[in-house]
């Protein structure tokens, strides 16, 4: 029985932030449909508004904080194992590549680090993602 998965996710990414992203990804199995452990690969892509709000000291020592609001497109590469526990339910786990690529125009709000350097508050990010599902199949 071949089986076709859409999965569609919205959560946080970031606990400093406030999101609402929306992805849509589909996994690919190069293996027989019988499996009982069967390897995956899986693509995701997605768009999404994120709100970060940061404390900080302006010129004259004033304590406030700074608001900032983005769109963003979401992109997912990765692969994992789905291990089918029956006809209609299964565990999966994968590791994903991903990356979040800031798309509007707005207003960047830039505060400066530690060592100095000026730092946008939500700009472009990359990193690795570990997902633990359980899939439920009608």
């Amino acid at each position: 029985r071949r089986r076709r998965i859409v999965e569609i996710e919205t959560r946080p990414l970031r606990p400093a932030t406030n999101d609402v992203p929306l992805t849509l990804g589909v996994r690919v199995y190069p293996g027989h449909p019988a499996w009982v452990a069967a390897p995956y690969f899986v693509f995701a892509t997605g768009a999404g508004w994120a709100r970060a709000t940061t404390p900080v000291i302006d010129q004259d020592g004033l304590l406030f904080d700074a608001t900032e609001t983005a769109w963003v497109w979401d992109g997912q590469a990765g692969g994992g194992v789905e291990l089918r526990l029956g006809r209609h339910v299964a565990l999966n786990a994968d590791v994903r590549v991903t990356t979040r690529l800031r798309i509007d125009r707005g207003q960047r709000l830039e505060v400066i680090d530690a060592v100095g350097n000026t730092v946008p508050i939500m700009g472009h990010q990359g990193g690795v993602l570990g997902n633990l599902g359980l899939s439920v199949y009608f």
